[in-house]
């Protein structure tokens, strides 16, 4: 047999196909890129909803949390008793990090049963990311009875 008439096979990967597997394999990469970052950023919004609600929590059962000496001269609280003190009584300050606005307001007479030691207040908390314009992270009502 003479080497014209034989065929010969070649082994490897035409250009086409090389190029194909480079396609598929770098849109998965980029796939599995995106998804990475969605977690990311999907573990930092729950992370940040997490605190800015335990943070929401806590201050609106106590307006005059422990805190470090700074942060403690820019926490705005009315320093004044709840039963003379003129309602709503509104808290503002940064803690963890969130800007907080606390409201506690009297509830009506009617709503609930009153007495002349004990009062009923609405206490509203709404967590900021930042102060001014920033999203509201969490936000947190319940009722506080208040004896003197």
């Amino acid at each position: 047999m003479s080497t014209t008439t034989q065929s010969r096979k070649r082994g490897g990967f035409t250009l086409i196909e090389v190029l194909a597997v480079m396609l598929v394999v770098g849109m998965g990469m980029f796939a599995v890129i995106g998804l990475l970052a969605y977690g990311i950023r999907l573990s930092a919004v729950a992370q940040s909803t997490g605190t800015g609600m335990a943070t929401a929590v806590s201050v609106a059962y106590d307006n005059k949390p422990l805190l470090d000496d700074v942060v403690q001269s820019v926490w705005n609280d009315p320093a004044a008793d709840c039963f003379t003190a003129p309602m709503p009584r509104v808290t503002t300050g940064f803690i963890n990090g969130y800007y907080v606005v606390r409201t506690e307001t009297r509830v009506a007479a009617t709503d609930t049963i009153s007495v002349g030691h004990v009062m009923t207040t609405r206490v509203d908390v709404d967590v900021y990311a930042t102060q001014g314009s920033g999203e509201v992270l969490a936000a947190f009502t319940t009722r506080l009875v208040r004896q003197k």
